[in-house]
Parts: structure tokens; sequence; C-alpha cells
């Protein structure tokens, strides 16, 4: 008899092939608020599971690695992309949270005036007007910024 050499084929792994194509898709659509979340914790579980069975009936398990590294590095994104935009956002922020500490509530007052006088044709100001009120709120956030500046070097000192 001549040596044949008999090689067994791995078995595919559905599962993780399932976690893969599903984790891609949530990774496309990360962005859209529970839809994307939804499809990377499928993906995530899938993955596992394929991972999980692939160990112990010895099929492959490359896509199911890959289906668990691109889950959790978009789920990262996902909430390190909440984080910023709940945080970085001082409008939205208050939306959702209802956190007044960025607001001044006279400069609101004054805005929705304004805005109200604009939407009733009652007010058109002039060229002067205008460039008086982009001097004023420069001077108060000029004043905004010098206070702030003279906060973080007082808690500079005070950790030092």
């Amino acid at each position: 008899m001549e040596n044949q050499i008999i090689t067994q084929e791995k078995r595919k792994n559905g599962l993780g092939v399932a976690g893969f194509v599903v984790s891609l898709v949530g990774a496309v659509f990360f962005w859209i608020p529970v839809f994307g979340v939804i499809l990377l914790i499928i993906g995530l579980l899938l993955s596992a599971a394929g991972f999980i069975v692939a160990l112990s009936a010895k099929r492959k398990i490359g896509l199911s690695i890959a289906g668990l590294s691109v889950s959790t590095v978009f789920i990262i994104a996902v909430i390190l992309f909440t984080y910023v935009l709940f945080t970085s956002f001082p409008i939205i922020n208050n939306i959702f949270w209802n956190n007044d500490e960025y607001y001044d509530e006279e400069w609101i007052d004054e805005l929705e005036g304004w805005a109200d006088e604009y939407e009733d044709n009652e007010y058109n100001p002039t060229d002067q007007e205008l460039q008086d009120a982009l001097e004023e709120l420069t001077k108060d956030l000029d004043g905004a910024l010098e206070e702030l500046e003279e906060e973080v070097k007082e808690l500079e000192e005070e950790e030092y």
C-alpha cells in the first residue's frame, strides 16, 4: 500500500460566522443609538458562543475571534461616543440631564426675547446694534474666561 496522507478538514463554525457578520453590521450602524448597540451585543454573544463551541468541537475559531474583537471595539466606541456627546455639548447635556450649570437664565431669557421679536418682525436691528451686541458678548466671554483661568490657577495651587 502506498502511503496516503489522511487529513481531516476542520469543520466550519456557523455560530462564529454569524457572530462575525452581525458584528460587522453592528459596526457599520454603531452610531444609530439603539439599533447598532443591539446588533453589537447580539454579534458579541454569537461570536462568544461560536468560540466556545469551536473550542469544544475542534472547529475553526478565526471568525469567532474576529467577531468578538469587532464587537468589543465598537461597544467601547459606542460608550466613548455617548460619553463625549453628553459631556462635551452643554445643550444636549441640559436636555437629557436637566443640568442648569451651563446656563445663565438672564442670557437665555434675552435670547428668547430676541427670537420672539424677530418672529414678529417688530425688531430689525441695525448693523451698529448688532456690532454693539457682539462686542458686549465678547466682553462677557472674556470676563468668564478670566474667571475660569483664575479658578484653574487656584485649583493648581491647592494641588501643590
